[in-house]
């Protein structure tokens, strides 16, 4: 069974960043095993690291990680697979793939 990679108490919120990558590309949930477990929803993302001077075009290859909030809903384990692809090509191969497994336990209150 694979370590989590977010441990988190009932009623309790955790952030899940993933590298942005430019092109269209955007992370989505492809599977959820434990929706009564966590809820995910996708957040604004902002730019990170120290403010670059104004003026000039951004870098070439410039994106922005995509930020998810995840809700722990009720003790138990939760398994995503975020799946990274254009959302007009539903039906090709997905650029990249990350499986994520978080632990929800009982809220210490």
């Amino acid at each position: 069974m694979a370590e989590p990679d977010l441990t988190l108490a009932v009623g309790q919120g955790g952030e899940l960043q993933l590298p942005g990558r430019p092109g269209g590309y955007e992370w989505a949930v492809d599977r959820l095993d434990g929706a009564d477990v966590v809820a995910v929803r996708s957040l604004a993302s902002a730019p990170s690291g120290p403010a670059r001077p104004s003026g000039g075009p951004p870098p070439q290859s410039y994106s922005l990680p995509q930020r998810f909030l995840v809700e722990a809903l009720a003790p138990g384990r939760a398994e995503l697979q975020m799946v990274l692809r254009r959302s007009w090509e539903p039906h090709v191969e997905p650029l990249d793939r990350r499986e994520v497994v978080v632990l929800v336990l009982e809220s210490s209150d």
